[in-house]
């Protein structure tokens, strides 16, 4: 297990931590947040390459914080690949083997595994965005760390080069077994690869846990907003029911505890009609409103609806609203189930 405990550092304009971070061994862990939240200096401080004002980073039983970022057995690869220009993809590759004696996977085998063959004699200004992450994934897998870091490796890669780096990336980690930490803040990265994560939020962790927990049952509001979260609402908890500002009542499938908190209602969880369904469905929530906007969204339509002065996002298919004759300040029926609702 990777262990950080209490460690910060300070710059003029921004403070790191405290931090407390547990990464299990042989995991994918995601660190999330937004752009300036800290990630690259979290990994950097795992790698040795910020020095600490204080804490203790330990690195599967080892305590690493004083000892030098080449002897923490920890590769790294940043975004921009970072590749020496003047040296032909073969001799960035083998670059770390010149101070490493570790016996991992050999060169041909990363070379293989990452299609890197036939641009071994290029240089790195001959190379796509792709290439060049493929070959800095390989300059640091050769010299077979114990924990590979990557900072946000796909960020300037079009989406069709994304997609094969991501099905290279879980493959070397199923074989491999190496635990690797991405910074990342790219759902479909987390989502398709991670096992377990942490999002920052101004330099300490505000949540972390599996990728599921983080997700979808985010603990704080800053959280739900940040995974995607719409429909959030502060209200009263009491008797099974949770109490909007402007008095809705809203049925929850939990009648246990109250007091103020926060539910989240999941958009594609909210069925939109003309008719009320109220007795006729299994929904338990049903409530009038009229429509406020309706926008194009991906492959569907996100539909504003006010109820009260309580505004609801629901997600409709072209479909549903051109058979319900849905436009704005059409007057229409929400319902959703009480199941369906995160408290928090």
């Amino acid at each position: 297990m990777i262990e950080l405990r209490g460690i910060t550092n300070t710059f003029p304009a921004f403070q790191l931590g405290p931090v407390d971070l547990d990464i299990s061994r042989g995991s994918f862990f995601m660190l999330m947040g937004p752009t300036g939240s800290g990630k690259t200096l979290i990994l950097e401080s795992i790698a040795g390459l910020a020095p600490l004002k204080q804490g203790t980073v330990t690195i599967f039983g080892r305590d690493v914080t004083c000892v030098r970022s080449g002897r923490r057995g920890v590769g790294i690869v940043y975004q921009d690949s970072a590749l020496f220009p003047h040296l032909t993809v073969r001799e960035n590759i083998t670059y770390g083997l010149k101070w490493s004696n570790c016996e991992g996977m050999k060169v041909p085998e990363i070379v293989e595994m990452l299609d890197l063959g036939e641009l071994m004699d290029r240089l790195p200004g001959k190379l796509s965005g792709g290439e060049k992450q493929r070959t800095a994934l390989a300059r640091a897998l050769v010299t077979n760390p114990a924990v590979m870091l990557l900072d946000e490796p796909m960020s300037s890669l079009d989406p069709q080069f994304r997609g094969r780096l991501r099905r290279e990336l879980k493959a070397i980690h199923s074989r491999t077994g190496t635990t690797f930490v991405m910074a990342t803040h790219d759902f479909t990265d987390a989502l398709s690869l991670g096992t377990g994560g942490a999002v920052v939020k101004s330099g300490t962790i505000e949540q972390q846990g599996t990728i599921d927990e983080i997700f979808f049952k985010p603990a704080t509001p800053f959280m739900a907003s940040f995974v995607g979260m719409k429909n959030v609402f502060g209200v009263e908890i009491a008797g099974g029911t949770a109490t909007t500002s402007d008095g809705l009542e809203i049925s929850l499938a939990d009648r246990e505890g109250s007091g103020s908190g926060h539910i989240a209602i999941p958009p594609e969880s909210i069925v939109v009609s003309t008719e009320s369904g109220r007795g006729r469905t299994s929904e338990r929530n049903h409530f009038e409103g009229t429509i406020t906007e309706i926008a194009r969204e991906g492959y569907g339509f996100a539909v504003e609806v006010q109820c009260r002065t309580t505004v609801f996002s629901a997600v409709i298919t072209p479909a549903s609203l051109r058979d319900l004759n849905l436009r704005q300040g059409s007057h229409v029926w929400l319902s959703w189930k009480a199941s369906a609702i995160h408290i928090f």
